[in-house]
């Protein structure tokens, strides 16, 4: 099935539009770019953002929402009050791109908490 969200991807970044703008200080906010994560952003969130473990269907992905935020916040160069009025579609196309860009790099077609 395709993502009702469109992505584009550059160099270690992927961009996620938004099916709800979010209202930053700035203004509104169509579209968000995540960078591919670092060691630090791990350490921000404080602990794993999300955990992928083998499973009779193939993989199964759990998530950590303080620490996704978190790490979607470091990421994103977005306050996590922001990220936090993200609408729940949004909010779940972002982590998994977060997860593609953490596991697979970015410009992967395969995203690793899909299912």
């Amino acid at each position: 099935m395709a993502s009702m969200t469109d992505t584009t991807t550059a160099a270690n970044t992927v961009t996620v539009r938004l099916t709800k703008p979010i209202i930053t200080h700035k203004g509104e906010l169509t579209e968000i770019t995540l960078r591919e994560p670092t060691v630090k952003s791990y350490l921000k969130a404080g602990r794993d953002p999300f955990q992928i473990r083998p499973s009779a269907d193939g993989t199964d992905v759990t998530y950590d929402i303080p620490a996704m935020v978190a790490f979607l916040s470091d990421i994103s160069g977005l306050d996590q009050i922001i990220l936090e009025g993200l609408s729940a579609r949004d909010f779940n196309t972002l982590r998994g791109q977060a997860t593609t860009l953490a596991i697979l790099g970015a410009g992967s077609s395969s995203d690793p908490s899909a299912p």
